[in-house]
């Protein structure tokens, strides 16, 4: 028969002593059935006291009832773990069992009292346990944890942790195309990537994904997929998750698709353009129609917006007295002088004819100031006075270049000259009268000598003139050297060569001209088995230009990708990338060096880029290799930018954006991690490489244009020494078919006194 009492019940008196004693008889009555009740030992009470037996304390003798100590802790459950605790367990990482043990009652032992487990790892080779108690784990799969220990029964009381051991998530391995691969659009309209993508951890599922799209994995992990590629440089993404590792794997690839490539020295970083530039002049710029407004008073500035308001400044401002001889005639029977000339109101009209210019000037209002006597049988005739005249000429100009070696061949073919009226304002009667007579030899000598004065101060230079509109676009390009540094690495000296190739003229709307660039360097090629400059359209594929535009400028995007390219081969992005690494870092290296691959190149944005700009600038498969002493590691990148181009002080102007699109990811290590994850390395390149870059590409970018020089009209009008002109852009700065289209005015001023 079994009693059990509350451990702290406290024992009753009086009557209450009484009532207990008939309480009890009760249980002991019920516990005498045929049916007994199970057995409370070991339950809890309602003050979570445990019921213990209490045959001992219903003996006779114990009068006091006083309680007996609780039996001992028996484990009956483990609940068990690790440290640190994480979701996925590289290799070779050292782990500590760790257990929580609860007794009968469903408590965890109090501390320091928990008994000591025995801890084993399943399967046995999945871990090796070390003198520290923790566990290193050794392959890659599912693992156990198994904490036991033993009890009185001869049993043990076990718990177990589960772990998934995995490396570096999924390997990916791409076979083709290989990284800085060219491709020419006619031999491969379409690109084929393949690639394995393999996991040692043979339990998982694992999936792939090439540039968003998930790929289809044969038994071995073989992967196809096919890119339809635009021009430029094509980056392939290739990501794959084995379901366990929170970060998925990263691989990738750059290649080069273009149209055709341009040749270029297998010896020598340089580059050539027979069509770099093309300069377009339209007829309304070299006359719009509009007469020269002069001013009622000076100071004043004038302002021009055509090559005839130009000529028509520079006639009214020339110094034709510097062309009247003086005295004009000195004979016994004519003294004459002509001490000034005013010339009024000038016009001219200039016409784009084949083979060069048509020119009709008019003067109104031309006034000379005379002085002198004329001899009339005998009877002095004073010549103190003037004429007022209107004298008009009909020039043809001839400019051409027969080649880019030729020198301009420019002068005139046509001149007519005449005094269309002419009064003379003489003090003297008979000298007017004189002078009305149409075969007057003084009328004569007055128009000989004005229209003289007019064509060796005025019309002989225009040739010169002229011409000198089509030189300023040579020496505005030609020549021009800069030094490209990025302050560590290999620098190199960049010339620019201009010379302008073809003169076309379609008769009174237009005249082109073609101007050969050449980019050249002091530097070998480093990169000498690469196809040439990437181009998106023939060479020879004329510009887009606009219908109506007084002046157009065309630079191909070929030549600046010519002259990116160019930059590239002289080996100026070959960096010894550890003077770029921040201290934390460096000292973890003992070698690192970036190369790139491919070179920069200029695109058209698209909207599946997301990059905001007027171009994109891509430079690709940029490779840095690390040496970190006991492993080596190859990591790539792609940098992807935009930039907007303006056309500020008769140059290009670029503009790169701040925030490029970094990607960087690991090619190959020699090690069981690498040394830096890609995200590690794309901040490094954004604060450290990326701002350098930036600054070299935008500063070569940064070409001047061609430029309409008309200083030259200072010598022959000194007042004029003050003129500049410049071009202003009818809209911002256009990519289209292959070129930056720069359409604009012309814009002289000129401060008159």
């Amino acid at each position: 028969m079994n009693h059990f009492y509350a451990a702290r019940l406290l024992s009753p008196t009086g009557p209450a002593r009484h009532l207990a004693v008939g309480l009890c008889a009760l249980v002991w009555l019920s516990a005498c059935g045929d049916d007994p009740k199970p057995s409370p030992v070991g339950q809890v009470d309602d003050n979570n006291d445990v019921l213990v037996n209490n045959d001992t304390n219903n003996q006779p003798n114990n009068e006091n009832n006083d309680p007996l100590p609780p039996p001992p802790l028996i484990p009956t459950t483990i609940q068990a773990s690790a440290s640190p605790l994480r979701h996925v367990y590289a290799p070779g990482l050292l782990v500590l069992p760790e257990a929580t043990v609860f007794d009968q009652f469903g408590r965890p032992y109090p501390e320091g009292e928990s008994p000591e487990l025995t801890w084993t790892i399943e399967p046995p080779e999945a871990g090796t346990l070390q003198d520290t108690g923790r566990f290193k784990l050794e392959t890659i799969g599912d693992a156990t944890l198994v904490g036991c220990v033993p009890v009185e029964s001869g049993e043990s009381v076990c718990g177990s942790f589960d772990l998934i051991v995995d490396g570096q998530g999924p390997q990916i391995s791409i076979t083709s195309p290989q990284p800085g691969q060219w491709f020419v659009a006619d031999q491969s309209p379409e690109v084929t990537v393949t690639g394995t993508i393999t996991d040692d951890n043979g339990e998982v599922a694992v999936r792939g994904f090439v540039n968003g799209d998930e790929v289809d994995l044969d038994a071995e992990g073989n992967f196809t997929y096919v890119v339809e590629p635009s021009f430029g440089i094509n980056h392939v993404d290739v990501v794959a998750t084995d379901g366990l590792q929170a970060i998925e794997s990263v691989g990738g690839v750059d290649f080069v698709w273009a149209q055709s490539y341009l040749p270029v020295p297998e010896d020598r970083a340089q580059v050539g353009f027979d069509q770099g530039v093309k300069l377009r002049i339209a007829q309304n710029f070299m006359d719009d129609g509009e007469p020269l407004a002069l001013p009622d008073e000076t100071p004043a500035t004038v302002l021009t917006e055509d090559l005839a308001g130009i000529l028509e400044l520079l006639l009214y401002e020339i110094d034709i007295m510097s062309q009247v001889p003086d005295p004009v005639v000195d004979q016994a029977a004519l003294t004459l002088r002509i001490p000034s000339v005013r010339i009024g109101q000038p016009r001219i009209e200039v016409t784009i004819i084949e083979g060069g210019f048509e020119l009709y000037i008019q003067l109104q209002g031309l006034r000379a100031g005379t002085q002198g006597r004329f001899d009339l049988q005998g009877v002095e005739v004073d010549l103190t006075g003037a004429i007022t005249a209107t004298a008009s000429a009909f020039v043809r100009v001839r400019l051409n270049k027969p080649s880019a070696d030729a020198p301009y061949d420019v002068g005139i073919e046509t001149l007519e000259m005449a005094i269309e009226e002419a009064e003379s304002q003489f003090a003297s009667g008979e000298a007017n009268a004189i002078f009305d007579l149409a075969e007057s030899a003084l009328r004569g000598v007055l128009e000989d000598t004005l229209l003289g004065a007019l064509e060796g101060s005025f019309i002989d230079d225009l040739p010169n003139q002229l011409l000198s509109l089509f030189d300023s676009l040579e020496n505005s390009l030609n020549g021009l050297n800069f030094d490209l540094d990025l302050g560590f690495g290999q620098p190199a000296a960049v010339g620019l060569t201009a010379d302008v190739t073809l003169l076309e003229a379609v008769p009174n709307n237009r005249l082109e001209a073609t101007v050969a660039m050449g980019v050249q360097t002091n530097a070998n090629a480093n990169f000498p088995e690469a196809p040439g400059v990437a181009l998106e359209f023939p060479i020879e594929q004329p510009p887009p230009f606009f219908t109506s535009s007084p002046i157009q400028i065309a630079m191909s995007v070929g030549l600046l990708n010519g002259l990116l390219h160019t930059i590239w081969n002289a080996g100026i992005l070959n960096i010894d990338a550890s003077e770029i690494l921040p201290a934390e870092l460096s000292f973890l290296l003992e070698a690192a060096f970036v190369s790139g691959k491919l070179p920069p190149m200029i695109t058209v944005p698209t909207p599946e880029d997301g990059i905001d700009g007027d171009v994109i600038i891509t430079l690709g498969q940029l490779e840095l290799a690390a040496d970190f002493g006991d492993q080596q590691d190859a990591y790539a990148f792609n940098i992807k930018v935009g930039a907007n181009i303006d056309f500020v002080d008769g140059a290009l102007s670029v503009t790169i954006s701040p925030e490029p699109r970094i990607v960087a990811w690991l090619v190959s290590s020699t090690g069981e991690a690498p040394g830096f994850a890609p995200a590690t390395l794309e901040g490094i390149i954004l604060s450290q490489l990326w701002p350098l870059i930036a600054d070299l590409v935008g500063d070569s970018l940064s070409l001047p244009l061609p430029d309409i020089d008309l200083t030259s009209v200072a010598d022959l009008a000194p007042d004029l020494s003050d003129i500049s002109t410049e071009i202003v852009l009818n809209r911002p700065v256009d990519l289209r078919g292959g070129y930056l289209i720069l359409d604009g005015n012309l814009t002289s001023s000129t401060p008159l006194d």
